[in-house]
């Protein structure tokens, strides 16, 4: 154990008269790894479908058949690797959330009715393997 690992057991067994058990979480780099690509994919494909609005709301020019042939490639890959309720909820943040006109949707807890954070895709992600 490193000095400060022992140092805080000892403040510890001092304090609380007991001989806690030290244990470090470790964010391995595969973890990370999984985060940083699922925010950077979450982020790339809503930014796509917000050009995609922007451009028919304001230029009046429509690109769904232009990009249907990628999501017809999207889609697939999604159900490689999520479930079907994972997919339903990523889908649902990408299309429904920041495009509503009562403006950006809140996700709640049905049961506690308590806001859920999911304003950011770092607290999405957090949403999305709260149980992993």
């Amino acid at each position: 154990m490193s000095d400060k690992k022992d140092s805080i057991k000892k403040n510890l067994e001092d304090i609380l008269k007991v001989s806690p058990k030290i244990k470090t979480l470790k964010r391995t780099p595969q973890k990370i790894q999984h985060k940083e690509r699922f925010c950077e994919m979450l982020e790339s494909l809503k930014y796509v479908n917000e050009r995609a609005v922007q451009m028919k709301n304001e230029i009046g020019v429509d690109f769904i058949l232009y990009e249907e042939p990628f999501f017809s490639i999207i889609e697939p890959l999604m159900a490689f690797a999520f479930t079907k309720n994972q997919q339903a909820i990523i889908n649902w943040w990408i299309y429904e959330k920041w495009n509503n006109p009562e403006g950006i949707l809140i996700l709640t807890d049905k049961e506690s009715g308590e806001e859920i954070p999911t304003d950011t895709v770092e607290e999405f992600y957090e949403f999305i393997f709260s149980d992993l």
